[in-house]
């Protein structure tokens, strides 16, 4: 009976250091600190233009490079989904569009 006894503390100490290092490591993925992207170059144009259907507003987001060289951009959505990361050769244009949250930004990535 003592032997058992001291086989289920044991294993009762084992889950507990298992969710006590589960724990640790999720609030090491969150205490990482958030990649800061710049706003991208102003030669990178950008226009905003606005559908409206029954079902709804659609935005969209022209975007233009005009560097003279590649520019790696991304379109944030301030309360939705952000692009991709789009790789834009000189005089090269992209279209992202999206129907919830409102355009915030364009930065480098």
């Amino acid at each position: 009976m003592v032997a058992e006894r001291g086989v289920i503390q044991m294993k009762k100490v084992q889950a507990a250091v298992l969710v006590s290092a589960g724990i640790v490591a999720q609030l090491a993925l969150v205490a990482q600190p958030a990649f800061a992207a710049t706003t991208a170059p102003s030669c990178v144009s950008r226009s905003i233009s606005e559908t409206n259907s029954e079902a709804g507003s659609l935005y969209t987001v022209h975007l233009a490079n005009g560097c003279g060289s590649t520019q790696k951009v991304k379109v944030i959505v301030s309360l939705g989904f952000d692009s991709d990361c789009y790789t834009m050769a000189n005089g090269s244009t992209k279209d992202f569009s999206f129907g919830i949250g409102s355009y915030e930004k364009t930065v480098t990535c």
